[in-house]
């Protein structure tokens, strides 16, 4: 792989080649969660698309701290690398490891605890409350996955290359739509089938990309063999990582009071609430 020097150069172009690839992966990203709510419900049926509907606030709401702590790794994994140290961009990279880690480990066993109190005081309707429960489950027991697939991206960006993370997520995005229909369609399981697809093309994802850096990227080999634990390194990424993780919460926290207010309503306002916030 090819790093790109952010430092050189016009800042307009190089801000544009570096965000585009970025851009068409959030679109990327979106489609495939649009048509795994058009799997569910074309062929599960309008309750079991209202009960992920009803969760996606809160499933958001425990991913944000994941997404922020691979973050910080990437800010700080930029700060090293764009000083040219090269043995602080390796453990940086090692020690945001450790810290994505512990805060994905943190966040499932209080999405597991906390999952169903929350969704009962979000007055969720009893008729989607299985199928609500089984997909959190599920997808928040695979945490740990999300953390893996987020936290490779977020440092290949670091170092400049924007593009490699763009080809995982389309093939996370394929891989998520074949399994879904395979698991929904072919076995029949219903939202367990769609919660488990999602983790699995994301651990499948994230796999392939840890494999591909540690091939391409000479940052990665010397990050496994400088891997000792260094706390202070490991603070830095969460004095970034935790803050944005609780912004990016906050956002969802204002989502899950408009969730309680819909849940009101109902199966069919809440469908339709999801059908247009997924569009949206």
């Amino acid at each position: 792989m090819r790093t790109v020097d952010m430092t050189k150069g016009s800042p307009l172009k190089l801000l544009i080649q570096f965000s585009i690839p970025i851009l068409i992966g959030n679109l990327f990203q979106q489609v495939y969660t649009l048509a795994d709510r058009i799997i569910v419900g074309r062929f599960v049926g309008d309750v079991a698309f209202s009960a992920i509907g009803a969760t996606n606030a809160l499933s958001m709401l425990f991913m944000s701290m994941c997404m922020g702590a691979a973050i910080g790794t990437g800010v700080v994994v930029s700060q090293y690398f764009g000083a040219r140290d090269e043995k602080g961009t390796a453990e940086s990279i090692a020690n945001g490891s450790y810290a994505c880690l512990f805060i994905s480990i943190v966040m499932t066993l209080l999405a597991l605890a906390a999952t169903k109190p929350i969704l009962i005081l979000l007055h969720t309707p009893e008729s989607i409350m299985p199928d609500a429960l089984v997909y959190m489950y599920i997808f928040m027991g695979g945490l740990l996955a999300v953390s893996a697939y987020y936290t490779p991206f977020s440092i290949l960006r670091a170092l400049g290359d924007s593009r490699t993370p763009l080809i995982f997520l389309v093939l996370c995005s394929l891989l998520n739509i074949g399994l879904d229909l395979l698991f929904v369609v072919v076995f029949k399981t219903g939202v367990a089938g769609a919660a488990l697809a999602t983790v699995l093309s994301e651990a499948i994802a994230a796999v392939l990309c840890i494999i591909y850096a540690f091939q391409k990227v000479p940052q990665f080999r010397q990050a496994f063999v400088l891997r000792k634990i260094k706390m202070e390194l490991i603070a830095k990424t969460l004095k970034v990582g935790i803050p944005t993780g609780l912004q990016y919460s906050l956002i969802y926290v204002s989502s899950i009071v408009l969730q309680r207010i819909v849940n009101g309503f109902g199966e069919s306002v809440i469908g339709a609430f999801t059908a247009t916030t997924q569009i949206e």
